[in-house]
């Protein structure tokens, strides 16, 4: 994980500055100060002004626009939620790099999400980009499903993909053997088998035009409990899939460092960012249709951006949410405080000094600073949550004070005070 987030920034960082200089971002709208004292506001050694723009992927590193697409294609990527409500659960921290973009063979080996023998095959027949998605249910009984799309060169090298994979996909140790199984699509090459201690796994590799679709579903069957069935997820799964993808608008491969690396122009540059430029593996300006699959709660979190008109959220340090107006933001904020003050073991923390729209929470038990960052933002000790303007925005820290610190900058430079 300390690997991926490694990567991820690396090829994100160029072209973006930690110094406090910078422009403040441009705002539109009739927010007032809403009785911030900036005198007061503690931001510690955080910038108080956006840095410069971004620049276009091409200009950045050769795989930069793999990420941007992967961002792009995230979108239209089925999430678990929408097969089957009851899955919706993040999981334990450990899997949460396999709801990412997987720009690289490298970053899908670091990922976890499927074994290395699968990545080789993606490599040897013209990977282009991929994005993945997790989710657990947490009611009874448990389970999860994955769905990872994988965009390819061709619909030839897709093909051809899919059937190798299938071929080399190694079962876990004590699993029983794989047999074929009907998962409702006949291009579906898909296996399932018994693993002690889970259940039911169904694994599928569904080739469709330039895609592969990688799914795995599993249900640990209770006596006497109705059971999802693995078979049926999958089937909606592949099903819904299909056309989702086909309303997503591919880049062609040389233009892919065409591609901006912030499509909205500024929002990217006016996010905090860390002191040594790390960032989760998931920095970028994302539309919010992609953005669903980070949040804690994704069916809560997908009627909130609806409600409050998000259209973009960017990933640094800090989350900025870009709402429809101010009123929307303050929505958006509530609506981000509750959510995060609803997670098991959070109480309301210290208030803000100068900064009294600001809300911040802790838990009882986070991660600690040495933690890697992406795990940070799950399972975050303390996070603070306000607004100004358009904008909603949360922080996240091992330390409160420095929860506020962040959360004050945030605050400045998109006021741009």
């Amino acid at each position: 994980m300390r690997l991926l987030v490694s990567l991820m920034a690396a090829l994100l960082v160029t072209g973006c500055s930690a110094a406090v200089e910078g422009n403040a971002i441009t705002q539109t709208g009739s927010s007032d100060n809403d009785g911030v004292d900036v005198a007061v506001l503690d931001t510690g050694d955080y910038a108080v002004a956006a840095g410069p723009p971004f620049a276009t992927a091409g200009e950045v590193s050769p795989t930069s626009g793999n990420i941007v697409e992967a961002h792009r294609m995230a979108s239209f990527v089925v999430g678990p939620w929408q097969v089957n409500n009851a899955f919706r659960s993040r999981g334990d921290v450990l899997l949460t790099s396999s709801t990412l973009p997987l720009p690289t063979i490298d970053i899908v080996k670091s990922a976890g999400a499927i074994p290395n023998e699968l990545a080789d095959v993606m490599g040897a027949h013209g990977f282009v980009t991929a994005f993945s998605t997790l989710r657990f249910s947490d009611a009874t009984p448990t389970g999860s499903l994955l769905n990872m799309v994988v965009r390819f060169a061709d619909p030839a090298g897709a093909a051809a993909a899919a059937r190798e994979m299938a071929e080399k996909n190694p079962l876990p140790p004590g699993a029983s053997p794989r047999t074929p199984v009907d998962v409702g699509h006949p291009d579906a090459l898909a296996t399932i088998y018994e693993n002690p201690g889970t259940g039911e796994i169904v694994e599928s590799f569904t080739p469709y035009k330039s895609y592969v679709f990688i799914n795995r579903a599993w249900v640990k069957r209770v006596p006497g409990e109705m059971s999802h069935s693995p078979k049926a997820l999958i089937q909606g799964v592949i099903g819904d899939q299909r056309k989702r993808i086909d309303t997503f608008k591919p880049t062609p491969i040389e233009k892919l460092g065409d591609l901006p690396m912030d499509p909205t122009g500024q929002m990217l540059a006016a996010t905090l960012w860390n002191l040594d430029n790390q960032a989760p593996a998931n920095m970028g300006a994302w539309p919010s249709e992609a953005w669903v699959h980070f949040e804690t709660d994704p069916v809560k979190s997908a009627v909130l951006f609806r409600d409050g008109g998000v259209d973009y959220v960017s990933q640094r340090r800090a989350t900025v949410y870009r709402a429809r107006d101010d009123e929307a933001a303050r929505k958006v904020a509530a609506g981000l405080g509750e959510q995060a003050s609803a997670e098991p073991g959070v109480s309301p923390a210290r208030p803000v000094k100068g900064l009294p729209q600001a809300r911040c929470y802790t838990r009882a038990r986070g991660e600690s600073s040495t933690s890697a960052i992406s795990w940070q933002r799950v399972r975050w000790q303390h996070k603070c949550v306000a607004f100004t303007d358009r904008f909603a925005f949360t922080v996240f820290s091992s330390d409160l004070t420095d929860a506020q610190q962040q959360i004050s900058a945030q605050y400045r430079i998109l006021a741009g005070r």
